[in-house]
C-alpha cells in the first residue's frame, strides 16, 4: 500500500533522469511522474499536467529543482487550490530518500519530510573536509 504518490518537476530532462538513476538504485518506479520545462514549451500546458498529476490528494509530495525557478514557482501557485507537499532542491539523493519511504505501512507523508530533508543535507559534504 503506497503512502504518497511523487511528483518531480525540474528544468529539461533533469527530474526524469534523477528518477531513472533512482530506479538504478531501489528498482524502477514506473508511478512516480516527473515533468521536464523545456524552451519553447507551452507553460499553460504544463501547469495542467502538473496539476493533474497533483490531483487533490494532500498525500503528494512534489520535488522541484531550483527554489524560485519556473517550476517551483508553478508548483508553488498550485499550492492556491491544491493539498500537497513540496521540497526544492531536488538530487539524487532526495529522490531516492523519498522512493525508499514511500511505500511505508507505518510512516505517513508528514512524518517522512523531515527524514528526506535530514538524509538530503547529510548527503551534501565537501569530500576535502572528509578526509582531511
Amino acid at each position: 500500500m503506497r503512502m504518497y504518490d511523487i511528483v518531480v518537476f525540474t528544468h529539461g530532462l533533469l527530474g526524469k533522469e534523477l528518477v531513472n538513476t533512482a530506479g538504478l538504485i531501489v528498482g524502477e518506479q514506473e508511478d512516480i511522474k516527473a515533468f521536464a520545462l523545456m524552451p519553447g514549451c507551452d507553460l499553460a500546458q504544463l501547469k495542467s499536467q502538473v496539476s493533474e498529476a497533483i490531483g487533490n490528494s494532500k498525500d503528494v509530495l512534489v520535488l522541484t529543482d531550483l527554489l524560485y525557478g519556473t517550476p517551483f514557482n508553478m508548483v508553488s501557485s498550485l499550492s492556491e487550490t491544491h493539498d500537497f507537499h513540496h521540497i526544492t532542491g531536488a538530487n539524487l539523493t532526495m529522490v531516492t530518500e523519498a522512493i525508499n519511504r514511500k511505500d511505508s505501512t507505518t510512516e505517513t507523508l508528514e512524518e517522512a519530510l523531515p527524514e528526506i530533508l535530514n538524509t538530503t543535507k547529510e548527503g551534501i559534504v565537501s569530500v576535502d573536509d572528509l578526509f582531511s
